[in-house]
């Protein structure tokens, strides 16, 4: 059976993203697998599968690398709501300290000790402080991070996703 065949006969697409929605797989797609890998042999199990478990092997095999694709962390595209959180703190601190250091002689055949020097020493110490902490949290979803690349990244990306998923549906033959 030829891969052209199989994708008329199921919407590979929509069982991709039945499992996992993508932003660069709609139903065009199906077409343009057809379209460049169409006479390719299709291997002999797949077309006894179910189409939603060969979409799932297929979403198992390469989700990780489609989303490291089109990652936020990777393009560093910032896109998408901002929550903003400020965090405020308040610290008070006091130290209270108290001495007194009393110096005593005696005299000679005498068992009464006398004052002969006396220091008292009183510290006191305060601090406060505040402070304020502002935190961003950038949300984006993978739609708009694929929406905000450039079109021969997007046409990359594709050609990326249809290379793999023709090497789980297809056989290699020469």
């Amino acid at each position: 059976m030829k891969l052209s065949q199989y994708l008329n006969e199921n919407d590979l697409m929509a069982a991709i993203n039945d499992i996992q929605t993508y932003p660069f797989i709609d139903e065009k797609l199906n077409g343009i697998l057809s379209f460049y890998y169409g006479e390719q042999t299709v291997f002999d199990a797949i077309p006894n599968t179910s189409i939603n478990l060969v979409a799932m092997l297929i979403v198992n095999k390469y989700a990780d690398k489609w989303e490291a694709l089109i990652n936020m962390d990777v393009l560093n595209i910032t896109t998408g709501g901002v929550t903003k959180r400020v965090e405020g703190t308040t610290s008070s601190k006091t130290n209270n300290d108290s001495s007194s250091n009393i110096n005593k002689v005696s005299g000679f055949n005498s068992d009464v000790l006398i004052v002969d020097t006396q220091t008292d020493n009183e510290v006191l110490n305060s601090e406060e402080g505040t402070g304020t902490k502002q935190i961003n949290d950038y949300v984006s979803s993978h739609k708009e991070l694929f929406n905000n690349l450039s079109y021969q990244d997007k046409t990359n990306i594709i050609t990326v996703v249809l290379k793999d998923i023709t090497n789980i549906l297809t056989l290699d033959l020469y």
